[in-house]
């Protein structure tokens, strides 16, 4: 995924990325408003550890909906 947003133009008035991650449970990693370089925003991808369980996508999907995409988190 790292590689995929290397070449965006992130910031403010640019392309703005949010990570989410589900498995047996979700969480927000990080919201649109975290990361305004590209620089910033590949290393928190790089680190961030990835979730192991099984797949809960509608859990994933609502929580996405009603916690992320806000204008509190970013959503434009």
């Amino acid at each position: 995924m790292a590689k995929m947003v290397e070449g965006f133009d992130i910031g403010p008035n640019s392309v703005q990325v949010a990570l989410m991650q589900f498995s047996s449970s979700s969480s927000i990693e990080f919201d649109f408003k975290k990361h305004t370089t590209a620089v910033s925003l590949v290393n928190a991808i790089r680190t961030t550890s990835k979730n192991s369980g099984g797949t809960s996508t509608f859990l994933a999907l609502d929580m996405a909906q009603k916690s992320l995409f806000t204008p509190a988190r970013g959503m434009r």
